[in-house]
């Protein structure tokens, strides 16, 4: 989405600047008391305490690797902008807050916007998943996001260096080894809406794995936030640490930024794994192929799957004739109305009061969901396997998995209402699982891929 891309780009080069302007300083603690003046003790991060600007001078990896997310970007995606604006109008302001909780905690907590809908006119600090909102995010009794106003920063480290910027806590709902951190991330990443249908669960697929159990316990950030070792803060004197990547990639894209794409590339591409089997007689070639999700810890995809598409392509060939072909979707062409349907469509479909399809959430009072459930919780649900016959001369075949975050089909609707700009459309990012893609060649003959 070209508006979207624009502005993200903005934002990001900002954020690197400053990165850099910040790594000039000795260290940060006297880097911010040169600039500003002492910084009061218990307070957030010295000069505009929702700025995550301002925890770049101390933890520059942290900074820069979170401004690479999808967080940084929640509150400023133009698909996200325009669903909202559509959901507050067609039901009446009574979305609320359902939206903007979670892509601006921040901006709800301090009174900035009661719908999201005034997003764009808000400070930068507000918008999006900031430091601030998950280092001061505590939940109450209903599991809600709460952020507290007591000035600490909570994080993983029970023995947190003092510092004349802000208090530090250990907290085991910012500990990728504990149980508490999924439910934290389980606070956005498991919604229900306002008609009791569960419209994102990846939290409830997650605790139903054996990766939710003691002795085999992986988390959410065990994923998605990798660990290595160095410093927690740029500080003379600080211990080396075990420290985790805060770019958190899963699929989506909030950025034209090549490093972020690059990193959600890497976590896509062993996502699924698949199987390609060919077998060629006389008259031609059974084609069959496999898809399991047997590395995750969810179910794929997860996340906001009414509006995601993971679809196969597969495609044969005589030569350089296309013989056969199933999938194969035009980049500006939404996969589930198009002319050349896949033979396995993986998404949700959510239905109205009346049973009729409806992309928005919402609307939604049900859902049938075509999905990879995982082998850790269902190893008879984690696999779909589609087989083709194909006549005449087969030579080659080839088969990969594509994915939309969001599909055109959602993003025409927007257009079409009025709430999103038709040159915020282009581009729709597809994606490809690397582990998925194979091909089969007659030099084989008879043969299952890999």
């Amino acid at each position: 989405m070209r508006r979207r891309y624009l502005r993200s780009v903005s934002r990001a080069s900002s954020i690197l600047g400053y990165v850099a302007l910040s790594l000039a300083a000795a260290a940060c603690g006297r880097a911010e008391t040169e600039a500003s003046g002492p910084a009061d003790k218990g307070s957030t991060p010295s000069g505009d305490p929702t700025d995550s600007l301002r925890c770049a001078g101390c933890h520059p990896d942290a900074y820069q690797a979170w401004s690479l997310s999808m967080h940084a970007y929640a509150g400023d995606d133009a698909i996200f902008l325009a669903m909202n604006a559509r959901g507050q109008r067609e039901t009446r302001g009574q979305l609320g807050q359902f939206c903007v909780r979670c892509h601006a905690p921040l901006a709800v907590a301090r009174g900035a916007t009661v719908d999201g809908t005034n997003l764009e006119q808000l400070p930068a600090a507000l918008r999006g998943v900031t430091c601030v909102v998950c280092h001061t995010a505590t939940r109450d009794e209903n599991a809600s996001l709460v952020l507290a106003e007591d000035g600490v920063m909570r994080g993983p480290l029970a023995d947190a260096i003092a510092n004349p910027v802000h208090d530090s806590a250990y907290s085991p709902s910012l500990d990728r080894g504990q149980p508490e951190s999924a439910a934290m991330c389980g606070t956005c990443h498991a919604v229900t809406n306002g008609h009791g249908l569960q419209v994102e669960r990846t939290l409830d697929e997650w605790r139903a794995t054996t990766y939710s159990e003691p002795a085999s316990l992986r988390t959410c950030g065990r994923c998605h936030m990798p660990e290595s070792t160095g410093v927690a803060a740029a500080v003379v004197g600080a211990p080396p640490r075990r420290v985790h990547g805060h770019a958190m990639p899963g699929v989506d894209l909030g950025s034209a930024l090549p490093a972020q794409t690059r990193l959600v590339q890497e976590t896509l591409d062993p996502a699924i794994s698949s199987k390609l089997c060919v077998i060629p007689d006389v008259g031609g070639a059974a084609v069959r192929v496999t898809l399991a999700n047997d590395r995750m810890g969810h179910s794929w995809p997860s996340g906001a799957t009414q509006d995601r598409r993971a679809w196969l392509e597969l495609v044969a060939y005589a030569g350089n004739v296309v013989v056969y072909a199933s999938g194969v979707a035009a980049d500006d062409e939404a996969v589930a109305t198009s002319a050349n349907p896949p033979l396995v469509l993986l998404r949700e479909q959510l239905a109205d009061e009346n049973g009729n399809p409806t992309l928005f959430m919402w609307d939604a009072r049900t859902a049938q969901s075509q999905l990879l459930e995982t082998a850790a919780a269902d190893p008879a649900q984690s696999t779909v396997t589609a087989a083709v016959r194909v006549s005449g001369l087969v030579d080659r075949v080839t088969s990969r998995v594509r994915v939309r975050p969001i599909d055109h089909d959602v993003a025409d609707a927007l257009v079409a209402s009025g709430d999103l700009s038709p040159d915020a459309t282009s581009p729709l990012t597809t994606l490809t699982v690397g582990a998925t893609v194979l091909e089969w060649t007659s030099d084989r003959g008879p043969a299952c891929l890999p």
